[in-house]
């Protein structure tokens, strides 16, 4: 099961091309309608199709100046990019065109550009403390996102908004990552932020400490995470950034971990899901699929990976290769297409707030969940006689559990279906 974090939650203090034959993601179809993005099987405003032109990887230069003409409504637009934390990428993609932009709106593009280079810049900084004092005292930390993981992505330094230190360690490392960050001045938040169990988080003591907050990781997913960690763990390689060595997520579990990251905030920010197709653009065609899918099946995340790599190739572009998803069950297949019907729904560019949490919320995450699929399998054994040997009683349990689960999910379609 894929733990999301629900509805409302921020996991930080502080926010703030298509194959042959294909449509564009986030451009109008004359004579049709694009249910995708917008949500309700509107057609996109200029505004939201300006920032599904800024989601994309490569942003076609003539279709970025036919939304600028199309002159969209500024404040709902940089409210948009804000929340999808493009706004420093937009100003990059909108440069060639400043003079047809506000200098209101150009004004607040430049600044957030301003805040993303600062606030990266306090995040490399930080890591120039913490990473050699976690390495001098045995611990061995995987930095999961900031300036390592642009730079490995050929993400345009300085258009993601990163404001802490997300690292990986062992669960048996923790008490000495602790003890470490203590030294440095960090204190422990008394509770997690985020999902429970998952991180815990770390800020520093004082205000004029030049220190970024510190997500420590233990796992990379949960509630089956713990394996694949410890597989990843194995894994793993060394890079040079700067004048020292970061160790690396393998491709496999750097493409996987960034599809579950993307469905763990519930793909409600197109800059995670733009991540994972920088990814897919940089790792993709030495990417052992195969491999992948297994990890993801071993996981119990295939269903979120599956998700995320539709909407990644979709709405941003990512190169996916020709029968990616195919050899999944068919199953698996038919809940992730299920699902990604169910986000076009609820809109991507502009999600809906009623479809935001309640039932259809509930339903999407069974829907993706994999934990479903085998609740459904457990039913269908059960529901055939025991074998000669086999425990009848144990048999009815599991079952029942799968029929209850089952039942619940009945009853969050009826409810979803009348949203």
């Amino acid at each position: 099961m894929v733990r999301l974090r629900p509805p409302g939650r921020r996991l930080h203090s502080r926010a703030a091309a298509p194959g042959p034959g294909r449509i564009q993601p986030g451009l109008p179809v004359r004579g049709r309608r694009r249910p995708g993005a917008a949500g309700r099987g509107r057609p996109l405003t200029p505004g939201e199709r300006l920032v599904a032109l800024t989601a994309r990887l490569a942003p076609r230069p003539a279709n970025l100046q036919s939304a600028l003409a199309a002159a969209p409504d500024w404040p709902d637009t940089l409210c948009l990019l804000g929340h999808h934390r493009l706004l420093a990428r937009a100003h990059d993609c909108l440069k060639p065109w400043k003079q047809q932009v506000p200098a209101p709106a150009w004004r607040t593009l430049a600044q957030a550009a301003a805040d993303y280079w600062r606030t990266g810049a306090v995040v490399a900084q930080g890591s120039r403390s913490v990473l050699p004092a976690l390495d001098d005292a045995g611990v061995a930390a995987v930095p999961l996102k900031g300036p390592w993981l642009a730079e490995r992505l050929g993400y345009p330094a300085g258009t993601r908004l990163t404001n802490d230190l997300d690292i990986l360690v062992r669960p048996v490392d923790l008490a000495a990552a602790r003890s470490v960050l203590s030294e440095l001045g960090y204190r422990q938040l008394p509770e997690p932020v985020g999902l429970p169990g998952a991180h815990l988080v770390y800020v520093p003591g004082r205000p004029d400490l030049w220190l970024p907050q510190v997500e420590v990781h233990y796992n990379l997913a949960e509630p089956d995470g713990g394996a694949w960690s410890d597989r990843a763990w194995r894994r793993l390689h060394s890079r040079r950034w700067g004048d020292r060595a970061v160790l690396d997520l393998a491709a496999v579990d750097l493409v996987l971990y960034l599809s579950v990251h993307a469905a763990r905030h519930n793909w409600f920010h197109l800059c995670h899901i733009l991540e994972l197709a920088y990814a897919v653009q940089a790792v993709g065609p030495k990417l052992d699929w195969a491999a992948l899918w297994r990890e993801a099946s071993l996981a119990g995340l295939s269903g979120a990976l599956r998700l995320s790599l539709s909407v990644a190739g979709r709405m941003c572009g990512a190169p996916l290769p020709d029968g990616w998803w195919r050899g999944r069950p068919a199953g698996r297949s038919l809940r992730a297409g299920l699902g990604d019907l169910m986000l076009r729904r609820r809109g991507l560019v502009r999600p809906r707030p009623e479809l935001r949490d309640g039932p259809y919320f509930t339903l999407l995450l069974a829907v993706v969940d994999d934990g479903l699929g085998r609740a459904l399998h457990r039913l269908g054994a059960a529901a055939r006689p025991p074998a000669a040997g086999e425990n009848g009683a144990g048999q009815a349990r599991t079952g029942r559990r799968a029929l209850g689960k089952a039942a619940r999910l009945a009853r969050q379609l009826v409810a979803a279906a009348a949203v």
